[in-house]
């Protein structure tokens, strides 16, 4: 154990570890065919049948099944995003690299701060997890997204809260959870300081492009996404799919259903999981005293509310899928991050 902390309290391990997570990046970049990675074949293909079309497919065609699965399930600014990539490179691999720089512009950052800050665990996490290493750099809609919200949480924890607020409207064109981090940040932006209401104002209308191509697309987002029809009867199966998401965070390496997991190794992530989880609540509940929360508490209650908001998307996923994917815990992560950190003193 002593051998472990002095190892942990070296400088130059964050330095190791940062290159391990980007030499391992480009391994999973390079060597890793299109279609192994989870659905990142599937949100490709619509790239290309955007640039062959010249526009996005409409609603009703947005999921296909012949030889190939086309699939929307981001908003369609990410996929105009793709376009030029798709067509004047036609190479996934060009924009595996590019997630692979947005990951080191703002992952990195948070990392470092996550590491001084006594949260080595979570930093190792961001840098090293199998689950974390392959979603971060994949063409699918999940890589720029969990990159853009370790930024949001940077500058939030920066209290640098017009960008953090910025940052959050880009990621409201390209997934649900972006959606609702910056419908939260900027409703907080509005009341927190006056001089910042103009631009409050402008991220909500961002943000509501947004909504409206989620409620645009939502019938049919349920229905490709259902595969489980819950009642009463059988609501006890998210219980499964809620497990098929822990050890797919922890020990998942491929969409290939290859899981490298054993009992010592999944009880101790158990374990680290539960008491990190009940130390952010002992500390949340520290913070939110009674006669406090809209005072000394007014910044800290917005990650706090994020966290709360995200997991209940997951949890939403989880009710009408028959598993679930523990890549979009890495959303929740950079927010848990900002709750553990924001004070100084509680970490």
């Amino acid at each position: 154990m002593k051998l472990v902390k002095q190892i942990l309290a070296h400088d130059d391990l964050l330095l190791v570890l940062i290159a391990v997570g980007i030499i391992l990046r480009i391994y999973v970049i390079f060597a890793w065919p299109l279609d192994e990675l989870a659905d990142e074949g599937a949100h490709w293909h619509y790239a290309e049948v955007v640039h062959e079309t010249g526009k996005p497919l409409n609603h009703a065609e947005q999921w296909i099944t012949k030889d190939k699965t086309y699939q929307a399930a981001c908003n369609p600014f990410y996929y105009y995003l793709l376009y030029p990539i798709s067509g004047a490179h036609n190479n996934y691999i060009f924009a595996r690299l590019l997630n692979l720089l947005l990951w080191m512009f703002c992952v990195i950052p948070l990392v470092i701060m996550a590491w001084k800050f006594k949260q080595k665990g979570v930093a190792a996490i961001l840098l090293l997890l199998p689950q974390g290493i392959w979603s971060t750099v994949f063409a699918g809609g999940t890589g720029p997204q969990i990159s853009l919200f370790c930024l949001a949480a940077y500058f939030f924890l920066k209290r640098r809260y017009v960008a953090a607020t910025f940052v959050a409207a880009i990621t409201a064109q390209l997934r649900v959870e972006g959606i609702v981090v910056a419908t939260v940040l900027s409703i907080w932006l509005f009341f927190v300081d006056s001089k910042y209401r103009p631009v409050a104002i402008l991220f909500f209308v961002i943000t509501l492009v947004g909504w409206w191509e989620f409620y645009a697309r939502y019938d049919l987002l349920i229905e490709a996404h259902t595969f489980v029809e819950r009642d009463v009867a059988n609501w006890g199966g998210i219980g499964t799919t809620l497990d098929a998401g822990f050890t797919s965070f922890w020990f998942y390496t491929g969409n290939n259903g290859t899981i490298f997991s054993f009992a010592p190794l999944t009880v101790a992530a158990a374990y680290a999981t539960f008491m990190y989880i009940l130390r952010t609540i002992k500390q949340i509940a520290s913070r939110l005293q009674y006669g406090r929360i809209f005072y000394t508490n007014f910044y800290y209650i917005v990650p706090v509310t994020i966290c709360a908001l995200l997991v209940l998307i997951i949890l939403r996923h989880s009710w009408s899928q028959a598993v679930s994917d523990g890549r979009y815990w890495f959303f929740v992560l950079p927010w848990i991050l900002a709750t553990r950190m924001y004070y100084a003193s509680d970490t």
